[in-house]
């Protein structure tokens, strides 16, 4: 008899030269990437939070979910207004509305 599968975490990491989405079981990593940030300045700042979710969707393996999601950001980040505040390095994630974004909403499978 097998054991019912639990519920996976996330954690995307935003820096300056890349973006990484890990998918953790327990401590182990089941899989990740690594996007460059450069390429998200390529699309619509509306839709550049959907390409985080729409890019976690394909790596999670199928049939699985998702317990929790963690996303971190090189700073400052104003925790009143939920933004990253960093035009030097992360320009194309920087004074975007994260609390209205799809990240935010996004209900764990």
């Amino acid at each position: 008899m097998t054991s019912p599968r639990l519920p996976l975490r996330a954690g995307i990491d935003m820096g300056g030269t890349g973006t990484r989405i890990a998918v953790l079981d327990g401590e182990q990593e089941v899989v990740s990437e690594t996007i460059p940030t450069a390429w998200f300045a390529t699309v619509p700042e509306a839709l550049r939070a959907q390409a985080l979710v729409d890019r976690l969707h394909q790596l999670l393996p199928a049939g699985n979910s998702l317990a929790s999601l963690g996303i971190g950001a090189s700073g400052p980040v104003n925790n009143q207004t939920e933004m990253i505040e960093n035009n030097d390095t992360l320009a194309c994630f920087s004074f975007f509305p994260w609390s209205r974004s799809s990240v935010k909403s996004w209900r764990y499978r």
